[in-house]
């Protein structure tokens, strides 16, 4: 008979190999890992703690251990570094204030603040501090830079000592090196930037060119994608961009907007894509390249100004690069094809005797002779001081005051000297018909019909274009003095 005995966890079976069912046991061995046996009486097998440790207490593993299947822990998990096979997962010190996760950041680092996580983010960090990158390779060559933020595969890929960048996006300011102060977000954003400072790109490609421009701002896809070294320019909206290569202070918005100069704003694109340009208005005319709509709640304000202190002109009109229209600097005004006003007269501002609003369009006026460069209503027949009549809208108003001058609107009235104008009339002395002279009558600021040719030399204010057949009216009237 052969008997073999297998002891697990205390319990002992026998195996019988032969036809004997009875057999004496005379020792129980302790196996690995386990405690007691003996070769008398009942017997104790236990786990040896010193090789098996009991879970339910603190314990000490060294050496490589394996685990097959989930682990959970309630409590702490400590530790400063994590390994996944031969490579480290997380790290993190909170001496320095440095945390590294996903085959991030570099160990030997003596930088604080520093955060990253992704494959490849921060790995060549030697004392660079306050870098914060997240995604794979995100400021992958960084090593001295501080104060910057990446976010997006390879975004600040190739920054090495720029400081207080932001970029978010894949590829944004990737090839950045040591400038500052730029903010890209977007796919490629600014992706082109070595040494180009305080730039800021928002959109897919924004100032995707720019290598050492400063001070540029870029909003919307593609927008300010040629600048390079162009500075302090502003795009904005899709494609919008310089057309010269570099252009400085210079401003384009719109989509497709394009500027070429320095000093410059182009606001819409050119050709089929210009547009019309609306202020106090959300829909201005198409026709026109700039609509100024100013009304308001008080109902006052300037559809404009213009001041030019440096010489030139105040406004230039030009077509097809031709000079049409012109306002020079003292107000004078220059115009190739002349000028066409609603009014049809030529009138004088001309201060009166009294009160401005004792007179009205239409009155017929003499020369005061109390005072100089003066006039009131006419009241003599036949006067020869009659000097014209009171227009009701000029085509053209005549000063001698600057064009502010509130003496012109509240002590003189224009005066029509040429031109048709509307007149008050009588017929004193006859009905008046088409073509008659007309002359000062006895009635204050009233033409008459002149029938005396002895007293008309001078005495002529104009021509009747209407007739009046009987007492006072008014007609359209020729001023034609003689």
């Amino acid at each position: 008979m052969k008997i073999k005995a297998q002891v697990f966890s205390g319990i002992i079976t026998i195996t019988i190999f032969c036809g004997l069912l009875r057999a004496q046991i005379t020792g129980v061995t302790a196996g690995t890992d386990l405690t007691g046996g003996g070769t008398s009486g009942n017997v104790t097998l236990n786990l040896d703690t010193t090789k098996v440790p009991r879970l339910a207490a603190a314990n000490a593993f060294s050496g490589n251990q394996s685990v097959k299947g989930n682990v959970s822990a309630s409590g702490t998990v400590a530790g400063s570094a994590f390994m996944i096979g031969a490579n480290l997962f997380d790290y993190g010190s909170y001496g320095n204030g440095n945390a590294f996760l996903g085959f991030g950041g570099n160990t030997s680092n003596t930088g604080a603040f520093n955060t990253a996580t992704g494959y490849g983010s921060l790995v060549s960090l030697t004392t660079g501090s306050s870098n914060t990158a997240g995604g794979a390779d995100a400021l992958f060559a960084n090593t001295t830079g501080e104060n910057n933020t990446a976010y997006g595969e390879s975004a600040m890929y190739s920054n090495n000592t720029g400081e207080e960048n932001t970029a978010v996006g894949y590829a944004a300011l990737a090839a950045n090196q040591a400038g500052i102060g730029n903010t890209a977000a977007g796919t490629a954003a600014m992706g082109s930037n070595t040494t180009g400072t305080y730039n800021a790109a928002l959109g897919y490609l924004a100032l995707s060119s720019n290598l050492a421009g400063i001070g540029n701002t870029a909003v919307g896809t593609q927008s300010g994608y040629r600048n390079a070294n162009g500075a302090y320019n502003t795009f904005v909206g899709y494609s919008a961009t310089n057309t010269s290569e570099p252009i400085n202070n210079a401003t384009a918005i719109g989509a497709n907007a394009s500027v070429g100069e320095s000093n410059a704003l182009i606001l819409g694109g050119s050709g089929t894509q210009a547009v019309a340009v609306g202020i106090g208005t959300s829909k201005p005319y198409t026709d026109y390249a700039l609509d100024v709509e100013t009304v308001k709640s008080n109902g006052v304000i300037n559809g404009g100004v213009v001041v030019n202190a440096s010489g030139g002109n105040l406004y230039l009109g030009m077509t097809n690069t031709i000079h049409k229209f012109r306002v020079d600097t003292n107000g004078v005004v220059y115009a190739d094809g002349g000028f066409l006003a609603s009014g049809a007269d030529f009138a004088e501002s001309v201060s009166v005797r009294g009160q401005r609003s004792e007179y009205e369009p239409g009155d017929v006026l003499e020369i005061d002779e109390t005072a100089d460069r003066n006039l009131s209503l006419s009241h003599h027949a036949y006067a020869t001081t009659v000097a014209g009549i009171y227009s009701t809208k000029p085509g053209v108003l005549a000063t001698a005051h600057t064009i502010d001058d509130a003496v012109v609107a509240s002590t003189e009235v224009p005066l029509a000297v040429i031109g048709i104008v509307p007149c008050k009339v009588t017929s004193e002395n006859g009905s008046i018909v088409r073509g008659d002279l007309l002359v000062a009558s006895s009635r204050p600021g009233y033409a008459m019909k002149g029938t005396d040719r002895g007293r008309m030399l001078g005495a002529v204010v104009g021509k009747a274009l209407e007739a009046l057949p009987d007492g006072q009216g008014v007609i359209q009237v020729l001023v034609t003095l003689q």
